[in-house]
């Protein structure tokens, strides 16, 4: 956390892309949200995970190989449709 505290004092540095565990992302967040867009890495299920914290976007590697899946991910997102959004996980 020492580092992140360090970080928060770059201006320019406005997004950070989670890559670690649950309890430590959230404890990421819960220090530093207000101060920075942290954002989900890998599986849209893991992005479901977080947004009941909060979480507003979420990066994907394959989104490019399969656009429809993940705009239609985004929508019901969007929609706050979580149900649907864990159906097209």
């Amino acid at each position: 956390m020492e580092a992140y505290a360090e970080l928060a004092a770059i201006p320019s540095l406005a997004a950070i892309k989670e890559e670690c565990t649950v309890d430590y992302t959230t404890s990421i967040d819960q220090q530093f949200g207000e101060r920075w867009n942290i954002f989900a890495g890998g599986a849209k299920a893991r992005f479901l995970t977080y947004r009941a914290h909060g979480m507003q976007a979420y990066s994907r590697a394959f989104a490019t190989f399969a656009p429809e899946v993940a705009m239609r991910f985004w929508r019901v997102v969007e929609r706050d449709d979580l149900q649907e959004a864990q159906a097209v996980v």
